[in-house]
């Protein structure tokens, strides 16, 4: 009798990770249409659209605005080399999780999609990008390729494009922590507009804790954006990757 139980019990288990497996395979093939769907544009051009407030707005990169139009939550596109980061970015200041478990298109979904967190916003001091690490390596999952210097060494920048620009921001610090308690919540608290003061101290902390040096240094002024994901290295661990704009 036992032995049926463990059979079934393996049949199950067996079960769960094949459907997983496939449902997080069918969230990425949706991820891939939309991507599929912008139209790629070598020269900047104009188009007007109407953004969340109703106002006409002009727009330089109109194959995000396509992307736009399926959902007024999209902010941004953040597209890392060499990994499999290339996502559209969502932003609900009035609920900032609201993607955590959804798709783009607001269906339920266990990959979610990237968003902006609280406190913050694009054009915030400092703000922060939240994304899933997922076992297909799709959200956030190859973030954690940045825990090889050899590898920030092949892609110190990346890029986040909006509606109205191309922005670069090059990597200065990757670091593993925790969200179980204050210490290794500390990065998190600076999401928004910060005075020099809390700059520094932020920017120290992050290079303190890095897992190797850089040799960046980011001054006052210069934007900073955190990527962060789910980690194994700890219990509530986290990856964050720490990067200053500089164009």
């Amino acid at each position: 009798m036992l032995v049926v139980f463990f059979a079934l019990l393996l049949s199950f288990s067996s079960y769960m990770v094949a459907r997983l497996y496939i449902q997080g395979q069918e969230e990425q093939a949706a991820f891939d249409q939309l991507t599929d769907s912008v139209i790629s544009q070598n020269d900047t051009f104009t188009s007007e659209y109407e953004n969340s407030d109703g106002m006409q707005t002009t727009s330089k990169y109109t194959e995000y605005l396509s992307i736009y139009k399926k959902n007024n939550d999209f902010v941004c596109w953040i597209n890392i080399d060499g990994t499999l980061v290339n996502y559209p970015v969502m932003y609900t200041p009035d609920d900032p999780q609201y993607y955590l478990r959804r798709a783009f298109d607001k269906s339920d979904s266990q990959s979610g999609t990237p968003f902006v967190g609280e406190g913050g916003n694009i054009n915030s001091d400092c703000f922060i990008i939240y994304g899933h690490n997922m076992d297909n390596d799709s959200m956030f999952g190859t973030l954690d390729r940045y825990k090889e210097a050899a590898f920030y060494k092949k892609a110190s920048t990346f890029t986040i494009t909006t509606l109205t620009e191309r922005r670069t921001y090059e990597v200065f610090a990757a670091i593993e922590t925790y969200v179980s308690d204050e210490e290794g919540l500390y990065p998190y608290k600076y999401s928004g507009n910060i005075d020099l003061k809390d700059y520094d101290d932020l920017t120290n902390w992050l290079l303190d804790h890095a897992l190797y040096d850089t040799g960046v240094f980011p001054s006052y002024g210069e934007q900073i954006v955190l990527l962060s994901t789910c980690s194994y290295h700890t219990k509530n661990g986290r990856f964050v990757v720490a990067a200053r704009r500089i164009s």
